[in-house]
């Protein structure tokens, strides 16, 4: 008895291996499209968002070999039921585990503003306030056309690496600025431009929030400024002249302090305070400490022009997106419902630098 029992469970196990009706159908690993970048703009239809999905290059089929990015668009009333139509898109499996960037599209940061795209990372289980996020001047989707078969996740990967190896301006993770947003009520994000000449992504300054919207744009020399005030200073040079011969420094890292200007013991206005290290890259021998000196005003007078057309740039825009008032306010605590009911448009602000060149 106990061995009719044995071979009848054997046989209702065969039984649902052969016909495959009990186990559920197996996917392949090549079935699967690994979505890296998320772009958004506003749809057609009003109040519809346009979603745009690529996976970037991508291995395909047992060889490995090379594949052109797999891009996917679809356009509804919700993010995530534009997610779920481009799953309908393919033939593929859908995943959204693995994305990594998001481009919003200049339109969208205006009209809509950017809290919705960057709440939704915030609540999808698949994906993570670690993503890079950036705004392009022009539509997302064109965006992501951008870079050919490599596709514009190499190039967003590029900037990010060589950001992170002080090379080129900061990239902000979605998570940074969406916590900016709801605490300071201002934040900034790096642009991007798609260049005429070769269809490439380029650095194009920072996009300035206010609330949830774009209202502006930093770039230029005031770009340097801003990364001056956020502490985040990217690579950069000064090319200089002493009658001993040219000089070369670079400019590196400094530290950036907020404090509130008083008189007879009342809040009147805001000071920056800059201190910047520079190294000597190329210079004469003879190089003597007053041509140092020297050399340190002309640093210092860039720098300041730089970090004030930045402050003139924001308060223009009526948005403290370095958190310039709660700086203030750490500073000299005291003060705090003071300087919270101080504008930040209005606010005279002084601006120091204080350059020291190592040798």
């Amino acid at each position: 008895m106990k061995k009719t029992g044995t071979l009848l469970v054997t046989a209702v196990l065969l039984s649902l291996l052969v016909g495959c009706d009990g186990l559920p159908q197996a996917r392949e690993m090549g079935d699967m499209a690994l979505m890296r970048t998320l772009g958004m703009d506003i749809g057609d239809e009003k109040g519809n968002t346009l979603v745009t999905a690529s996976t970037g290059r991508r291995a395909k089929g047992t060889q490995r070999e090379v594949a052109p990015p797999l891009i996917l668009s679809a356009e509804r009333k919700s993010i995530s039921g534009a997610c779920l139509a481009i799953e309908g898109l393919s033939e593929s499996y859908i995943f959204y585990g693995y994305v990594d960037q998001l481009i919003l599209g200049e339109e969208l940061a205006e009209d809509i503003g950017v809290l919705n795209a960057l709440e939704y990372f915030l609540q999808d289980t698949e994906l993570g306030l670690g993503t890079k996020g950036w705004i392009v001047r022009g539509t997302a989707s064109d965006a992501l056309q951008s870079g050919g078969d490599s596709g514009a996740e190499k190039r967003l990967e590029t900037l990010h690496l060589d950001s992170k190896l002080g090379a080129i301006g900061m990239t902000r993770s979605v998570g940074e600025v969406l916590s900016e947003l709801l605490e300071e009520g201002a934040s900034y994000m790096p642009a991007l431009s798609l260049s005429d000449e070769n269809d490439m992504l380029m650095e194009a300054g920072y996009a300035v929030l206010r609330g949830e919207q774009l209202v502006g744009w930093i770039e230029g020399e005031d770009a340097y400024g801003l990364e001056r005030l956020a502490e985040q200073k990217s690579a950069d040079v000064f090319e200089g002249t002493a009658p001993s011969g040219d000089v070369v420094l670079r400019l590196g890292d400094g530290e950036t302090t907020f404090r509130p200007v008083l008189k007879e013991g009342a809040v009147v206005g805001g000071e920056v305070n800059c201190t910047v290290m520079a190294d000597c890259l190329e210079y004469p021998p003879e190089l003597s400490e007053a041509e140092r000196d020297v050399l340190c005003g002309e640093i210092e007078a860039r720098e300041r022009k730089r970090v004030e057309g930045a402050l003139d740039q924001m308060q223009r825009l009526d948005a403290d997106c370095v958190g310039l008032m709660r700086g203030m306010g750490i500073s000299a605590p005291w003060h705090w419902a003071e300087i919270e009911q101080m504008s930040f448009s209005d606010l005279p602000i002084k601006v120091n630098v204080q350059v020291t060149i190592q040798q």
